[in-house]
């Protein structure tokens, strides 16, 4: 016994049905690759400015502690966990929320300075975090088109 398909494959009226099938299907799936590619490398951007800010510390000599050169700010970290949180990468938003806190920590310490061996094992820690962090799974691909999560915001407090 053939079915439909079989029978018509090969008519004028198949090859056309197979078309309109296919069409949106490819328009779909090529979408949504974008989608994908797009995520990921926003990610990755958002963890390569990390490590510019991180590499942005810099300790000069004859002083106590860190300072940041580059023109950033120790709130930039802030912003690339919020970021990511944003992009749905809580666990990544958490570890760059500890690195943030670690680091205002050191920018503003007025006593209690570390060695410079304590200094050293903490920016390899941080750098480590940076770059082993990964990206949640479901966000990447999660085949909804929209590139960051709607954020809900508690207004109760107003």
């Amino acid at each position: 016994m053939m079915i439909w398909a079989q029978v018509h494959s090969e008519t004028l009226l198949g090859v056309a049905l197979s078309v309109l099938i296919t069409i949106p299907v490819a328009l779909y799936l090529s979408f949504y690759a974008g989608i994908i590619v797009t995520r990921c490398a926003r990610f990755e951007d958002l963890r390569y400015e990390l490590i510019r800010i991180l590499q942005c510390l810099e300790w000069p000599p004859n002083t106590r502690g860190f300072q940041l050169m580059g023109g950033h700010r120790a709130f930039d970290v802030t912003l690339i966990s919020s970021d990511l949180i944003a992009l749905g990468h809580e666990d990544a938003a958490n570890v760059v929320g500890r690195i943030g806190h670690d680091v205002s920590q050191e920018l503003s310490r007025q006593n209690e300075w570390p060695t410079a061996d304590e200094m050293q094992k903490r920016f390899v820690r941080w750098m480590r975090l940076a770059r082993t962090m990964k990206p949640n799974r479901w966000p990447i691909i999660n085949p909804r088109f929209r590139l960051f999560r709607k954020a809900k915001y508690d207004t109760s407090g107003d």
